[in-house]
Order: C-alpha cells, then sequence, then structure tokens
C-alpha cells in the first residue's frame, strides 16, 4: 500500500461527479483541501501510479507546503538556475506579473507600460519576513499587510507619490487576477493613502511657485532664452512638462494680436487624446515672439539640442532630456537673499503658480479649468491648495472697501426711523 505525504480522498459532488482531494492532514478538517485536477475524465478520479496523476500530486504538495517549489530549490535562490525554476512556477508571483504585463503590451501607452512594469518589478524584488523574493511566493499568500509595509517602506525609499502609484498598480494587477478568477481577493484594495510630504516639502500636493521665486527665474533668464520661454509655456500656458518639450511655432495661429496654441496633450493622448485651441496672455505672445527672434526657424520652443529621429525613441526621451536641464536651470536662480531655489520647485509647480495668479485675478473655477484644460472642478483645488489665504482675504476686502466709498453705493443711516 502506498503511504502518501498528504492522505488522498474521494468525494462525490452533488451532481454526482467523483473529485479528488489532497488534505494538508488526515483528521483535520479545518486544514488545507486542495483538489487534483485532470485532464480527462476517468470514471472514479485520477488513477494513481499515472504520470498525470503523480504531476498533480507532487504540484498539490508544494501549494501545501507553504511555496512554489520545493526546499531544496528554494535553499537554491542565490543561484540564477534555482530563480529561474521558482519564479516559472504557475503560482508564482513572477508568473502572474508577466501574464499580466504582457496583456498590457498594446493595450497601455509605452509611458504607462514602463511605469507599471517599473512598479511590479519593486513588488517582485520585495523580500518577505523568510528573506525570500515575493516574485518566488505563490501570488494568493499576498495580504493586505504585506503591501502596506511595501507601502511605508517605499515611502521611505522613493516618496510617498511613488509608493502611492506602485500600490495603484498593484491593485491593477489583482483586479485583473480576480476577474479571470486565478485569486478571490485584492490585496491592495482599500489602502489609505499616503500624507504627500515628499523631503523637503511642507504642504500636501505641488508647490506653486511664489511671485519671489518666478522673479529670480525671470531676473536670472533673459527673454528668449529657453529657460524662459519653458517658465512662461508653464506659468502662462498652462502647460505640462511633456507639452513644454513638444509645442513650437507650427502649433501657433496667428490672428492679428491674438494668437491661439493648437496642441494634442500628451498626457493619454494613446488612449484619450485631448485637442486644444486656447488663446494665449499677450505677455507669453512677447515671449514667443523673443523665442523666434532669437533662434529662427527653430522648430520647437524648448529644443534641448535633440538629435533627429527622437519620436521614434523611448516614449520617455524628450522628458527625460527635460529633467536634468530644468535641473541645471534651477541651480543657476538666486534668491533675493542669496540662497537657491528649494528643491520643492518644481516645472509642474509653474501649472500650480498659475492657477493662484487666476484664482486672484478672480477667475471662477470654470475659467479656470478651462485655462488648465480640467474636466473636474475638484482638480481646480488641489492646484490652488497653495493659495495665499491673507493675499486673497485682502484683496477680496480691498476691492470691497473701494465699493463701499463710492458716494453712489455708500449706505447713509440704517435702522428704522
Amino acid at each position: 500500500m502506498t503511504v502518501y505525504k498528504h492522505p488522498i480522498t474521494r468525494e462525490r459532488s452533488r451532481h454526482g461527479k467523483i473529485k479528488v482531494y489532497v488534505r494538508e492532514y488526515e483528521t483535520d478538517t479545518n486544514g488545507k483541501r486542495l483538489r487534483l485536477r485532470q485532464r480527462h475524465p476517468i470514471p472514479g478520479g485520477l488513477i494513481e501510479g499515472t504520470p498525470d496523476f503523480v504531476a498533480a500530486y507532487q504540484q498539490i504538495c508544494q501549494r501545501i507546503d507553504g511555496g512554489t517549489a520545493p526546499t531544496s530549490q528554494r535553499k537554491a535562490l542565490a543561484k540564477p538556475e534555482g530563480l529561474q525554476k521558482i519564479s516559472d512556477a504557475p503560482d508564482s508571483l513572477d508568473w502572474l506579473i508577466k501574464h499580466y504585463l504582457a496583456v498590457k503590451i498594446g493595450e497601455v501607452s509605452k509611458s504607462t507600460y514602463y511605469r507599471l512594469q517599473r512598479s511590479l518589478t519593486a513588488l517582485r524584488d520585495a523580500v518577505n519576513d523568510q528573506g525570500l523574493s515575493r516574485g518566488v511566493c505563490r501570488f494568493d499568500t499576498l495580504k493586505r499587510i504585506h503591501v502596506e509595509d511595501m507601502q511605508r517602506q517605499w515611502a521611505s525609499d522613493s516618496g510617498p507619490r511613488e509608493a502611492e502609484q506602485r500600490v495603484d498598480q498593484i491593485r491593477w494587477l489583482f483586479n485583473w487576477a480576480v476577474r479571470r478568477e486565478l485569486v478571490t481577493f485584492n490585496p491592495a484594495r482599500g489602502i489609505p493613502r499616503l500624507p504627500q510630504l515628499s523631503k523637503g516639502k511642507d504642504k500636501k500636493g505641488t508647490h506653486a511657485w511664489t511671485n519671489e521665486q518666478v522673479a529670480a527665474w525671470r531676473d536670472r533668464f533673459a527673454l528668449g532664452t529657453e529657460p524662459r520661454t519653458a517658465l512662461e509655456l508653464g506659468l502662462l500656458g498652462g502647460l505640462r512638462r511633456s507639452d513644454i518639450a513638444r509645442v513650437g511655432p507650427g502649433n501657433i495661429q496667428r490672428d492679428g494680436d491674438d494668437w491661439y496654441l493648437c496642441w494634442i496633450e500628451h498626457k493619454n493622448h494613446a488612449r484619450k487624446p485631448k485637442e486644444r485651441r486656447q488663446l494665449i496672455f499677450d505677455e507669453l505672445r512677447v515671449a514667443l515672439m523673443a523665442r523666434e527672434r532669437v533662434a529662427p526657424g527653430l522648430q520647437y520652443y524648448v529644443d534641448l539640442q535633440r538629435p533627429d529621429g527622437w519620436e521614434q525613441k523611448n516614449e520617455l526621451y524628450i522628458e527625460n532630456l527635460l529633467a536634468p536641464a530644468f535641473l541645471d536651470w534651477r541651480s543657476a536662480v538666486r534668491l533675493a537673499n542669496g540662497e537657491r531655489l528649494p528643491t520643492k520647485c518644481t516645472m509642474h509647480g509653474w501649472r500650480a503658480a498659475g492657477a493662484v495668479r487666476l484664482a486672484l485675478m478672480n477667475w471662477t473655477t470654470f475659467q479656470i479649468m478651462g485655462w488648465g484644460g480640467w474636466s473636474n472642478p475638484k482638480q481646480v483645488e488641489v492646484y490652488t491648495r497653495d493659495l495665499n489665504r491673507e493675499e486673497y482675504a485682502n484683496d477680496g476686502i480691498r476691492r470691497y472697501n473701494e465699493r463701499a466709498r463710492k458716494p453712489s453705493l455708500r449706505v447713509v443711516g440704517g435702522g428704522r426711523s
């Protein structure tokens, strides 16, 4: 009689079919009980001793023992061949990630796929309490507490925004797995957000540049230069970094003194393109005219000496070219007290500063939405969070006093006679 490591039982379902199960313990009904699947229906279930039976039984035993491979293979993690054997297991997290990424090829843009791959690679390389890479563990053993621990570690290493993005993409991964009935729950669902306080920041969200910081940048870079033009496009045009690097004279429609900027937003351009045509401020028109005089015949206002055929390179090629250039420009700027611009001053802060300025000019929420290309009023609140409330209140009181001081509007007397 064959003695099995884990006992085998046969049960008849309510439909009359015989199903074969492997139990973790002989008498413990609360232990794990996994079904032996069979490729071809056989009366009475799988026949013991056949290759199909042995292969299915060994796979079930590996899952019951809590790993995706035998102990000898898990101890060989330091060896590349051991890692390869474990990561190819059909119930490992690495296997799930590979299949998910394969489905997403062509379904999302290249930049989204790049960020998705980067986040899931961080998940795969994370180490559990036993010192094993998460990628070699079974994907159905990942719990919410594990994701929360990784989120805190990622926030410490890479910042809260990056940590939250990784958790979001883990949630997408397991939503896909739930739809395909690979798992029954999503360990990343309902995890609370982190305080968005990265290093060097004292408030949540994107820092809106102050008037002093904008003036320091303008004093350092004259009209017609690339750094000055980039600032004006972000501050007055409300363009994102990805659009600042892609607009040029070909995107301008000229109608006398009225210039219209026409472009397709690069954000979500592959999935949901948004065409924009917007009248620009006279200050921005003057800045663009100065740039065209300094560099006649240029194709892009912020050229960055990009090579020919750059569009065929990586999706994020031009953004990766602009980012170090901005850091060099920022390091060259000095405030009135001689200090450098703080690290919280980012290119996206120009867009936030523009929204704050428009709010102080009494623009309505929907007017600011049209300027920034937002479809949700809540997004305006995100960008005007750094609004100088004292200045906003003083401006309102000043206008109220001016209105009240006019003779035609002055209230004479009061109360009942």
